[in-house]
């Protein structure tokens, strides 16, 4: 269609448009802003009727994962077509659709993938997101939904009832997290908490008007919305609100899944098990496809609750099963995440830039703001502003010379007054008027400041005081010292008051972020992160169990035993949050996948005759499955527990940060018994008390604290050593003594989670010690400001 002149191409382009806008509805979007004409396209590119390629940015908006006409979606279209099979078949079961579930459900996160039922829905998103609203009210009996401002969900009904700025009494509308249009004005973490608080309130207080729900849709990343990623910690608090009240929770991926978000799917970066998934979009690979995967004990639909003609589309099955296997063995997520991190850090930085620009305009507007307004002002106005600003000083030199205001003019006192201004031969005729003095120069702002200064200390104005004592009194915010000879005791209590609150504050901010540093890893390494560990031994050895049965003639039940303790393993292993982020469960999904294709791999090739080709084939295909160098099974789990093994000498180790820390908090203890004692000793001499007992409980409480917590520090740290010379060696643990392995690192970390939530004490201690250096000084500050002596 492009062939020909360019004029004439050009033409066929005009005629083609001006043909779509008399005869298409007014609804059409892209085509008003985007006046071509596609005709060809491959991979990012698109060229058009008039000749001309352009870069295609809008992804068919998220249906192309791999681009126009990728190689692989082609070949499996082509496939279905050249194989004579039926291309559209209801709901009826065919190999092609087979592949397709069996793909899918490798993909899912393992909590909802070992449950799941999947339902085929209409050719559009929104009809997926109107089966997920359908299911949940039938599954729970109730009938309200909660969604949340800015959200997009689809143009049909029910649809766009959950989307932003719907008006359906059946939604209710809850605030969605984010830094630019925060509804609480505050974004980031605090607006995210906000917006949980408000949720959760929401639910509890019976007087909110909100019964409960038959679910939450939302979307872990907004499209319509801004693009807007919701914070992981907002997500796993909805999860369990949502968990703890039966409220099933409804995840949209329809325009998030498959890797476009750095992971398979947008919830895997917060590591959540959402009861309903609607997806769409990238999964038919480019043709029409809308699905939603749900929670087994949610089907209670009764058959035909739910139908679509268009529902059996085999051409979109097959093409998404080559796209979703594409994407996850070339790890494509993993390249989303690489690319966005640097296209995050650029836009950082030009940020930061672009902040540093206003930053220097703003000293630079400062500095001359005042120069254009002298520049336009006339003559005669800048001479009265002159003489103005002259006048004042004139008369301050005059006074500070003679006797009064007129003494610049070469006046004097009256005779007789014998004031300050009289002039020699005072008493006698007046003679005539001798000429002034010369003006002294008028003193600066920074001079008479000093001058006021050192009056107030009670030295002389040419005399400084010692540098010591200057930053003493800035410290203490004691105030000006006595005059000489004057009582002391006032300042002196005032210094040692606030000296004790300073020293108070510091020894527990140290104390805490000293016990935190160390103490904040202790509770997810028992709880997480050397399970995970031991759960990755366990499935290489139990792996390593089933090719060794893989060799028998016969399927023995002892290989599926095996299988299914790797597979066990491995979901126990997603548990941990450090396990590599999203890229690591990413790889531990598809580790899952892999051995579910080893299994059927090994299966396959034990059915076969014994020493038949097609078995000597099948078994070395399983074999390669397993043992490749780079990409098998072993090498994967193999790369995995390095990471992990890596996390734990990070959560064991304890950095010179923490050493440093150590020691500022000792030094901070001493230094406050010291200053304990010393107001002590104070006291007893200056008011005759023995002892003051509020100041020795603060010193019993400082050592006796301190003490506690690092014998507490001394003990998790022994814990966290031991566990590490056990579990972060190179190679694997053998089989047989995994479970001792499990049994001492539960001994050696125990009551870690007691020690660590010790912390809080901290903080409860400080105020404690600081109501007691408070009180044990106030009384004695009050009796003196009131009856000095």
């Amino acid at each position: 269609m492009a062939g020909g002149t360019p004029g004439e191409a050009r033409a066929v382009q005009e005629g083609i448009l001006r043909r779509q806008s008399a005869r298409e509805s007014s609804a059409r979007t892209y085509a008003r802003a985007l006046p071509i004409v596609p005709v060809r396209a491959r991979g990012l590119t698109i060229e058009g009727a008039d000749g001309r390629r352009y870069l295609d940015c809008l992804s068919g908006a998220g249906t192309l994962a791999l681009g126009h006409n990728h190689p692989v979606v082609l070949e499996a279209i082509r496939g279905v077509l050249d194989s004579g099979a039926p291309l559209s078949v209801l709901d009826l079961a065919t190999p092609v659709k087979d592949a397709f579930v069996t793909e899918l459900f490798s993909t899912l996160p393992p909590g909802l993938a070992a449950h799941a039922r999947v339902q085929f829905c209409g050719p559009a998103g929104t009809d997926a997101v109107e089966a997920a609203l359908k299911l949940v009210r039938t599954a729970t009996g109730r009938s309200g939904v909660l969604a949340f401002t800015g959200a997009y969900h689809g143009m049909t009904a029910g649809a766009l009832a959950a989307s932003g700025g719907a008006q359906d009494v059946r939604v209710t509308r809850l605030p969605y997290p984010q830094d630019y249009r925060c509804p609480f004005g505050l974004g980031g973490p605090s607006g995210a908490e906000l917006a949980a608080r408000w949720t959760e309130t929401l639910l509890d207080d019976p007087k909110s008007g909100v019964p409960l729900p038959a679910g939450m849709i939302l979307e872990p990343v907004q499209g319509e919305g801004g693009v807007i990623p919701a914070p992981d910690d907002w997500l796993r608090r909805m999860r369990r609100l949502t968990a703890d009240r039966s409220i099933p929770l409804i995840a949209d991926e329809v325009q998030t899944g498959v890797g476009r978000t750095g992971a398979f799917w947008a919830v895997d970066h917060s590591g959540i098990t959402p009861d309903v998934m609607v997806l769409s979009k990238a999964i038919g690979g480019s043709l029409p496809l809308a699905v939603i995967v749900y929670r087994d004990d949610l089907d209670t639909w009764q058959p035909g609750a739910h139908a679509g003609t268009f529902r059996g589309n085999q051409l979109a099955m097959a093409a998404g099963t080559a796209t979703l296997a594409y994407v996850r063995e070339n790890a494509l997520a993993e390249r989303a995440a690489t690319l966005g991190s640097r296209m995050l850090t650029q836009l950082a930085d030009l940020t930061r830039e672009a902040g540093r620009r206003r930053s220097r305009a703003a000293r630079a507007a400062r500095r001359t703001d005042r120069v254009p307004a002298l520049r336009l002002a006339r003559p005669g106005r800048l001479r009265l502003l002159r003489r103005r600003l002259r006048a004042p000083a004139e008369r301050s030199v005059g006074m500070s010379t003679g006797g009064g205001p007129d003494a610049g003019r070469g006046r004097t006192s009256g005779p007789g007054t014998g004031g300050p201004g009289t002039a020699p031969g005072a008493g006698l005729p007046a003679g005539p008027p001798s000429p002034a003095s010369p003006p002294a120069p008028f003193p600066s702002y920074a001079q008479a400041r000093r001058t006021r200064r050192r009056a107030s200390d009670g030295r002389p104005p040419g005399r400084w005081p010692g540098a010591a004592a200057r930053l003493l009194d800035r410290l203490s915010g004691a105030g000006p010292r006595p005059p000489q000879g004057a009582s002391t005791t006032a300042r002196d209590l005032a210094v040692r008051h606030r000296l004790l609150l300073a020293l108070s504050v510091l020894l527990t901010l140290s104390l805490f972020l000293s016990y935190e540093g160390v103490h904040g890893d202790a509770n997810p390494l028992r709880t997480s992160s050397a399970p995970a560990l031991l759960s990755l031994d366990t499935a290489l050895y139990a792996l390593a169990e089933a090719e060794q049965d893989a060799a028998a003639p016969v399927p023995t039940s002892d290989f599926q035993k095996q299988i299914s303790v790797a597979a066990q393993s491995l979901a126990a292993a997603a548990a941990d949050d450090d396990l590599g982020g999203p890229a690591g469960r990413q790889a531990l999904q598809t580790v899952t996948g892999l051995i579910t294709v080893y299994a059927v791999k090994v299966q396959q090739s034990q059915l076969q005759p014994k020493g038949s080709v097609l078995r000597e084939a099948y078994r070395s295909y399983a074999t390669a499955i397993l043992t490749e160098k780079g990409f098998g099974i072993q090498a994967r789990l193999d790369d995995l527990r390095q990471r992990q093994r890596d996390t734990v000498r990070r959560q064991t180790s304890s950095g010179p940060l923490v050493w440093l820390a150590w020691s500022v908090t000792l030094l901070l203890a001493l230094a406050l018994v010291a200053a304990l004692l010393e107001t002590q000793l104070f006291l007893r001499h200056r008011f005759r008390r023995r002892y003051n007992r509020r100041l020795v409980a603060a010193a019993l409480l400082v050592l006796a604290g301190t003490a506690t917590v690092v014998l507490f520090t001394v003990w998790t740290q022994r814990g966290m050593t031991d566990t590490r010379t056990l579990l972060a060696r190179p190679a694997p643990l053998p089989g047989p003594l995994i479970p001792d392995a499990g049994r001492r690192t539960a001994s050696y970390l125990a009551g870690t989670g007691y020690r660590a939530a010790a912390a809080g004490w901290i903080l409860i201690g400080g105020v404690l010690l600081m109501a007691l250096a408070d009180t044990g000084l106030r009384r004695h500050i009050n009796d003196y400001r009131f009856t000095p002596r």
